[in-house]
């Protein structure tokens, strides 16, 4: 199964998770439809994740990612910053713009969702799972970019 074949429904996942939750703080009403969301998000997240973590090439990208985000000391002291220009919020390396753009929503939306937990937990959860989507989609990206760039990963 090729990354592109998840790379696109997940994206859409991460889109409705969003407009859900946002959708969610104005009308309560749409709460019945929030813990599916959810659990497809979530769903969505342990596919991901499983893909991530049987394709040696994509593992061995993101140990390349690493190496060169962070060098190769035992204990990096250096990360990089949200203004980065390759590796930051709206960095080159991380993914397609649409990505990085549906990424920096989700990381806002995911903010205000926290700061209001207290009064929809159900939307919380929701906003960090389609958050948690655009995360794992950035990771497997970072990791078929480093992948193709070394010659020694077919």
């Amino acid at each position: 199964m090729s990354i592109h074949t998840l790379y696109f429904p997940a994206l859409v996942i991460a889109v409705v998770g969003g407009v859900i939750v946002a959708v969610g703080a104005v009308y309560p009403s749409v709460g019945f439809i929030v813990r599916p969301v959810t659990y497809v998000c979530a769903a969505a997240i342990l596919v991901l994740f499983l893909r991530m973590l049987f394709d040696p090439g994509r593992r061995h990208g993101i140990r390349v990612a690493n190496r060169e985000m962070h060098g190769d000391p035992l204990f990096p002291v250096k990360w990089p910053k949200l203004s980065d220009s390759q590796w930051g919020l709206f960095g080159s390396r991380i993914g397609d713009k649409s990505l990085l753009f549906v990424r920096a929503v989700l990381f806002c939306e995911f903010g205000v969702a926290m700061l209001f937990s207290r009064v929809r937990p159900d939307l919380t959860l929701l906003a960090a799972a389609s958050f948690g989507v655009a995360i794992m989609l950035s990771l497997l990206h970072v990791g078929l970019k480093q992948s193709a760039t070394d010659s020694g990963v077919g």
